[in-house]
């Protein structure tokens, strides 16, 4: 990763850095009985998310970091904030595997 110095040096500084994420480009999706049912244009692939996941890509539609993810699922299922932030993260990291959902920045607090 290309920032690992900066990152290191902001970690020193005692700052927080976000990475924020959004739904990819050429990622189609609609609701169907219950099911959030997406198809990316770029690999032809369906994917489904149910429950909170659909909740979490429909989140994702205006950009947003990890915390906001997680402050998504304690406000509407009434998470302990760890299990929401575990959860969040587990979703960013398969969706970004699947290429779903992109990186648009990173900032610090």
């Amino acid at each position: 990763m290309k920032f690992d110095k900066t990152l290191c040096l902001i970690s020193k500084m005692g700052l927080n850095v976000v990475r924020i994420f959004r739904q990819a480009d050429g990622v189609l999706s609609a609701e169907l009985d219950g099911e959030t049912v997406m198809i990316s244009q770029d690999t032809g692939k369906y994917h489904g998310l149910r429950g909170s996941a659909g909740l979490l890509w429909d989140r994702l539609e205006t950009p947003c970091g990890i915390a906001d993810l997680a402050d998504t699922l304690v406000r509407r299922y009434a998470l302990e904030e760890g299990a929401a932030l575990d959860h969040s993260k587990r979703f960013v990291d398969e969706l970004m595997q699947r290429r779903l959902i992109v990186e648009v920045s990173e900032t610090a607090d």
